[in-house]
């Protein structure tokens, strides 16, 4: 008897939420969304995939709330946006995300995206105007199973099976579940982190000209990467690639701070080419085991690339001198006092240069 009437309040559990389902359209009631999602977990409704979940809410009172519903009743969910109003046009989720939200569709008044949606742990699909304004940065780092959906016209599209978000037509902008061995025959530019923690192993991208700031920092197991036309290597550009081995960067002009720092102790070979003006200071700063490091140069250019040794272990170099003088100095006055290190010269670097 007790079971029957535990299978008929399931029963009629599992009728509401059949009627809730086919009257609720969009939700315009923060009330009702949660009544929803609650019937939704007593009749275990996304055990067979995420639940539709479409509001019609200001985001700008209700977002925080949305997301702590959608939290307290472990549902996962494909939340449509589209309907709901904004009071600026740029989406940015703030510090709070959701495991549970499976897809994402913005809204279409959305022109600018920031912020960062690496708390949505378990997001796979993202849609948005083609026509919105990334920024800088990659608010995508750490969404390790993304696709882009893109509306309409705009800068953005996407490639790579609608795994990575170029703009113009030639900028890899985000690439968050690259993985493997990948080749992009066509990018001339990587943005800003646009790889940053990824599962990468290499890296060939033979009409790249600019690799952005932290473009494969977190990289762990990249292992090689070829970059032949690559010009200018911006900040932190294979910070914490711990598994890097080989750098082919020949046209190089431009290598800025800190590029491989914290790398620990593979061994790792750089070519260069004949171009090199300007490296800067900190190419391995927090690697702090015995790392070597050999250096390729053109045989007519080994006795420059020898020169300016100490320029790769940290020093810096431009217009034929050193950056920073290999030196420390300490501050005095009290507790206060402290060490300072002028510049981040490393004597873990075993390098070796070699001509070809």
């Amino acid at each position: 008897m007790k079971n029957r009437r535990k299978w008929m309040g399931m029963l009629a559990a599992m009728l509401v939420f059949g009627f809730t389902v086919m009257g609720c359209g969009a939700f315009t009631d923060m009330s009702k969304v949660s009544s929803y999602l609650s019937l939704a977990e007593r009749v275990g409704r996304d055990a067979g995939g995420p639940l539709p979940l479409a509001v019609k809410i200001n985001l700008d009172a209700n977002w925080e709330s949305l997301l702590s519903a959608i939290d307290r009743y472990g549902v996962r969910v494909n939340l449509d946006l589209s309907g709901s109003t904004m009071t600026n046009t740029e989406f940015n989720p703030g510090g709070s995300g959701s495991g549970n939200i499976v897809s994402l569709i913005l809204p279409d008044s959305v022109t600018s995206i920031s912020g960062d949606f690496n708390t949505f742990t378990n997001l796979a699909n993202i849609r948005f105007p083609a026509s919105v304004d990334l920024g800088e940065g990659n608010p995508f780092i750490g969404c390790s199973s993304l696709t882009f959906n893109l509306r309409g016209r705009g800068d953005l599209s996407a490639i790579e099976n609608s795994r990575a978000l170029v703009r113009g037509g030639s900028e890899l902008v985000s690439y968050p579940s690259a993985t493997g061995s990948v080749t992009l025959n066509n990018i001339t530019a990587i943005g800003r982190s646009a790889f940053n923690g990824t599962s990468l192993e290499s890296i060939s991208l033979p009409a790249a000209t600019s690799i952005g700031i932290r473009a494969f920092r977190g990289c762990e197991n990249l292992q090689e990467a070829n970059l032949p036309a690559a010009t200018a290597i911006g900040e932190e550009a294979f910070y914490g690639n711990t598994s890097l081995q080989t750098l082919n960067i020949p046209a190089a002009v431009t290598i800025d701070n800190s590029i491989a720092a914290n790398t620990g102790d593979t061994d790792l070979t750089i070519t260069v080419g004949p171009r090199l003006a300007t490296i800067g200071t900190g190419m391995f700063s927090e690697v702090g085991v015995r790392k070597n490091v050999t250096v390729r140069a053109p045989q007519s250019e080994v006795e420059n690339v020898t020169a300016i040794r100490d320029a790769f272990r940290g020093r810096g170099w431009n217009e034929n001198s050193f950056m920073l003088a290999a030196q420390r100095a300490t501050t005095t006055g009290g507790w206060w006092a402290q060490t300072v290190m002028v510049n981040n010269f490393n004597t873990n670097i075993n390098l070796t240069v070699e001509g070809y």
